[in-house]
């Protein structure tokens, strides 16, 4: 980290970790104010490579006023890490190069606009992505990576001296194997699109006994090629977990959804399934921010029998 005291970026939270800064993380189309709330947590670095990647940076003002900068973004190849001129510039959803971020002295902020990242697909053997970012503004102007550094380790030394620029190596989202339920409930989805849509998946426990857990999935690919759906998970009643993938047109699939009850004297719950569309596009490239439209609303009711309505 810098000795200039100003805005700060963190390479990593492990001395023997590299490209691993907590400071920059892959959330939904909004940011998450758990991410300032607990700045010494590591929250998602991983992706499926799938539709669009929303990249936000997360900063500490170390100096004793006010501090307003610039987060930008680049994506790359980890064997393109020392050479600059290969690394892609990032852009918000409304064609802006950078990101606003900052604030009050000694406290913690993200970036209030995602930086929008399209992989295009799973990175080569031996490639994988990185998202590097750097933080400009007031008298701290960008950098240029040295001639000098020709290795990953040379740019680890060179980030971890900056304290305004830092990498993050993406890794690959685990797939969570479901185990088989106890109680599942599956529909079919025919979406009859013409175009390539955003799906958006979310279930919701509306009622049902703490420590149960729940699981849904798709038996069609995203247009990635990756499994959607969200492995076993403990659920939160009221709270919602959702998916929001690419898909081709004429997308159908079934989708099954699982609940787990925490033992075999209370096994009823009440969940909602809701699947929504939205145009592939919409606000990333200058395109409108569109609403997402509804195509189905169940009521999903599990107990010693599972039904759907």
């Amino acid at each position: 980290m810098s000795d200039d005291a100003w805005l700060q970026l963190r390479s990593t939270t492990a001395d023997d970790k590299a490209g691993a800064s907590p400071d920059i993380i892959l959330g939904g189309p909004k940011p998450d104010p758990a991410w300032a709330d607990n700045y010494d947590k590591t929250y998602n670095q991983t992706s499926t490579y799938s539709g669009d990647g929303y990249v936000y940076v997360r900063v500490k003002n170390d100096s004793d006023a006010l501090a307003i900068g610039s987060a930008t973004v680049w994506a790359a190849r980890l064997p393109d890490l020392t050479k600059q001129a290969n690394w892609l510039l990032l852009s918000t959803p409304d064609g802006k190069d950078s990101a606003t971020v900052g604030g009050d002295a000694g406290a913690v902020f993200t970036t209030g606009a995602p930086l929008i990242w399209h992989p295009g697909g799973p990175p080569a053997p031996g490639a994988p992505y990185c998202l590097i970012a750097e933080l400009t503004g007031d008298e701290f102007p960008s950098e240029r990576v040295p001639a000098s550094v020709k290795t990953q380790a040379d740019f680890d030394n060179f980030v971890a001296k900056s304290g305004r620029m830092a990498y993050l190596t993406v890794q690959d989202a685990p797939v969570v194997p479901t185990p088989k339920p106890l109680f599942s409930w599956a529909m079919a989805i025919d979406l009859e699109n013409d175009d390539s849509v955003r799906l958006g998946l979310s279930v919701t426990c509306t009622a049902g006994p703490a420590g149960g857990t729940l699981a849904y999935s798709l038996d069609k690919p995203d247009s990635g090629g990756s499994p959607i759906g969200v492995g076993t998970t403990p659920y939160t009643i009221g709270t919602a977990y959702s998916q929001n993938r690419v898909v081709d047109a004429d997308f159908s699939s079934t989708v099954t959804v699982s609940f787990q009850p925490p033992n075999d004297a209370d096994t009823n719950a009440e969940f909602t399934f809701q699947v929504t569309t939205l145009a592939a596009n919409s606000g990333s490239g200058g395109h409108r921010i569109e609403h997402p439209k509804l195509v189905s609303s169940v009521s999903i009711v599990f107990g010693q029998t599972a039904t759907g309505s």
